[in-house]
């Protein structure tokens, strides 16, 4: 499994490129930006509404009554605020935390497991053999977020992970104009997924 997630900050251009990566083949965007209510609701509508039903809100919660997309993400600071959404998935930074959830997810990132590429500063707790023996034992899908890219996406996944969330390795390409190796990045990830 491989979910992108949107950069805090928007770019010109951007809905294309959401658009283009769900054209070749992305399963999962988790939308999580710095924008308004009404922003938002232009940036969905920027997005082709046959993708949105892959569409995972980090905020705005009620857009879901608005748009016709995947559920929404919880973290520890907004855990009672969801009623009545589909809850898709939790953002961790602790297994234990993972562990005692009581909601039905359909996954939980653990983060960061690699220093960050897209936060500056933001380094890893984890040992991948560590999580690796406590994987084994969690009824969950947890999937790997945090300083993932193509050379380590491998590791994740051969460490139990389910998937890898990726940011920092595909926006950084796009928003610097290198659209064909953000592409290439993306289908690589997408084949180390699929081979897994």
């Amino acid at each position: 499994m491989l979910i992108l997630f949107t950069n805090k900050e928007s770019f010109s251009g951007e809905t294309d490129i959401i658009n283009n990566l769900f054209r070749r083949g992305l399963n999962r965007l988790h939308l999580k930006k710095d924008l308004s209510r009404e922003q938002m609701i232009d940036f969905l509508n920027g997005i082709d509404s046959l993708y949105h039903p892959r569409i995972v809100l980090h905020d705005f919660y009620t857009l879901c009554d608005v748009f016709d997309l995947a559920g929404v993400n919880l973290n520890q600071r907004n855990f009672n605020l969801v009623q009545n959404y589909n809850i898709v998935s939790f953002s961790s930074h602790s297994l234990l935390e993972i562990e005692f959830l009581k909601y039905d997810l359909e996954y939980c990132f653990l983060s960061p497991i690699f220093d960050s590429i897209s936060k500056v500063g933001y380094h890893s707790n984890f040992d991948l053999d560590v999580i690796a023996d406590l994987l084994k034992r969690l009824e969950k899908k947890i999937v790997a977020l945090g300083g993932i890219n193509a050379s380590n996406a491998k590791q994740c996944l051969k460490a139990g992970f389910s998937g890898v969330a990726v940011l920092g390795c595909l926006w950084n390409n796009f928003k610097s104009g290198n659209v064909d190796k953000g592409y290439n990045t993306f289908e690589e990830l997408q084949q180390i997924c699929k081979d897994h």
